[in-house]
């Protein structure tokens, strides 16, 4: 069925990088800002404005994780276009796709896959003209490695961009569009890969005073540097610049209703043996309510303390085959986590502790100690006379407790006309 004619929706964009972000033609777009300068707005966008332009195109945005594009990806979709939901677009939930029913009769229907960054793999094998990455800061490399290749729809003008806060001179995000280098080292196309840069305090349809607000918490640090202004900096191989004991460490609020709890457990024979219980409030954020941590921890201490919090679900390294099936004969019921991959575990630990509408999606109760402090002493490994590694740990950084915390938390991480496009761009806001 054709679509109905309707009103069109004003769609309105900054001047500067966002504007310049969103009619940019080079093959790799990147959209760089610090936070609520626009990032996911420019993104939708341009993903939107392409399907209209070139009807029958195969797109894909992918966000770090599920609920990454659950209540930032859609939600931006739905407080910009909600208006035109039903006539020029739906969502198919079963999918996880983006449809454009009114170009179905024609055979040329647009659609949009909406994908997770923790299950990358699924993403081999796509034919798309586009691919977009949201705060690709917080995905590991591999996504990109297999999505750009899948832009090979014939009959279209591929492109693959990225929006992003930065992450750190040491990311490869800063490799790639700040030093133009491919994976080893060697020098890209840098007409491929322009830099599109914004701050904080451009967008002006931020909350009157959230920028100066930020600005105080911050202070005039490296973090600030990156989250206000959007800039690369070397926090000398420190793993989450971004946790700060004055956002992320509080106590739960008196009568905070849980829907869900879950034990993560890292096992250590002479190594700390670490439980960390992790809470899921009514506004989906997760809580570390109280942890266990001893070396040289015997079993039956273990199965004792975990009857003891009365837990019905523990989740630990998937390696540990011995440990599960010694503590399922125990009737603990235990199971194993989703992955062990060290950047994936730093993916979803980094989504979970990015501020998103001025929150985190995570707190450390002060009953984790070891956990708080074990945030504060993550470093990547740095060999004598080599670069910083970051895939592992440096040797002196104890990461018994965080294994423990991840475990837990990834348990509840989650999938030839051209008609005129129904809304119009102006230059300025959005």
């Amino acid at each position: 069925m054709v679509a109905e004619a309707g009103p069109r929706v004003k769609v309105e964009l900054m001047e500067g990088a966002q504007s310049d972000f969103f009619v940019s033609k080079a093959r790799h777009p990147a959209f760089l800002a610090g936070r609520r300068g626009g990032k996911t707005v420019g993104g939708v966008v341009k993903g939107f404005s392409y399907c209209f332009e070139y009807p029958g195109a195969l797109g894909c945005a992918v966000a770090p994780t599920f609920p990454n594009v659950r209540d930032v990806v859609l939600r931006t979709i739905e407080a910009l276009f909600g208006a035109l939901r039903g006539r020029e677009w739906e969502f198919r939930a079963g999918d996880m796709e983006i449809v454009f029913p009114g170009r179905v009769d024609r055979g040329m229907a647009s659609r949009i896959l909406l994908r997770s960054a923790e299950s990358y793999d699924t993403l081999r094998g796509l034919t798309l003209a586009w691919g977009w990455l949201d705060e690709a800061g917080l995905q590991p490399e591999q996504v990109m490695l297999i999505l750009m290749p899948s832009l090979t729809q014939q009959g279209y003008p591929q492109q693959g961009w990225v929006t992003s806060t930065p992450s750190g001179k040491r990311h490869w995000l800063h490799r790639v569009w700040g030093e133009k280098k491919g994976l080893d080292g060697e020098a890209l196309w840098g007409e491929d890969y322009p830099v599109f840069r914004a701050r904080t305090v451009e967008n002006f349809h931020n909350p009157p005073g959230m920028y100066e607000h930020l600005k105080r918490q911050y202070g005039g640090t490296r973090f600030a540097a990156q989250e206000l202004e959007g800039e690369f900096v070397i926090f000398e191989g420190q793993g989450f610049p971004q946790f700060s004991d004055k956002i992320h460490v509080r106590y739960p609020p008196t009568g905070m209703r849980f829907l869900r709890k879950v034990v993560g457990m890292d096992y250590g024979s002479v190594s700390p043996t670490a439980l960390i219980e992790v809470g899921k409030d009514e506004a989906g954020r997760l809580w570390a309510l109280r942890e266990f941590y001893k070396p040289r921890c015997d079993p039956s201490e273990l199965v004792k303390t975990l009857g003891e919090w009365q837990v019905s679900r523990v989740v630990c390294d998937p390696t540990a085959k011995d440990t599960i099936e010694a503590l399922k004969r125990a009737g603990v019921p235990v199971k194993k986590a989703k992955t062990n991959e060290f950047k994936r575990k730093t993916g979803v630990a980094g989504a979970r502790l990015a501020l998103q509408g001025g929150e985190p999606g995570c707190f450390f109760s002060p009953e984790c100690p070891n956990l708080i402090a074990e945030f504060g002493s993550l470093r990547y490994a740095q060999p004598r006379g080599a670069e910083m590694l970051t895939d592992k740990w440096d040797a002196s950084s104890a990461d018994h407790a965080f294994d423990a915390w991840v475990y837990a938390l990834m348990d509840f991480e989650g999938a030839v006309g051209r008609p005129q496009a129904p809304f119009a761009l102006i230059e300025r806001g959005w």
